[in-house]
């Protein structure tokens, strides 16, 4: 099954570098601690994780808005886990009307 198609989905990128500006190695954990509910759809998305390596030091991955007024509940967030020396845990918010992709360095 997929997901609910009125689930508008962003594009989040970043890039890391050590201080010498070498690209460094790791993975960065998305994880969404909430049930989602599309009622148009009828469909629900699990509390589910996210993991994506970094490729030199970068990479990218579409997740779901975490504002979408189609969506239940919203707004919510994603708790972030960047897993490389010097890695921190944090949450952000994804806005559903993004224009391009939104970097994590913004």
């Amino acid at each position: 099954m997929a997901l609910p198609t009125n689930l508008t989905s962003v594009t989040v990128t970043g890039a890391y570098v050590d201080y010498s500006g070498t690209a460094i190695a790791g993975q960065v954990t998305f994880t969404l601690g909430d049930v989602l509910r599309s009622g148009i759809d009828n469909v629900m998305v699990a509390p589910s994780t996210v993991v994506v390596s970094l490729v030199a030091g970068a990479f990218s991955v579409t997740l779901p808005a975490t504002n979408d007024p189609d969506i239940i509940p919203n707004p919510y967030t994603y708790t972030v886990v960047e897993s490389f020396t010097g890695g921190r845990t944090y949450t952000i918010s994804i806005p559903y009307n993004t224009v391009g992709s939104l970097d994590l360095a913004d």
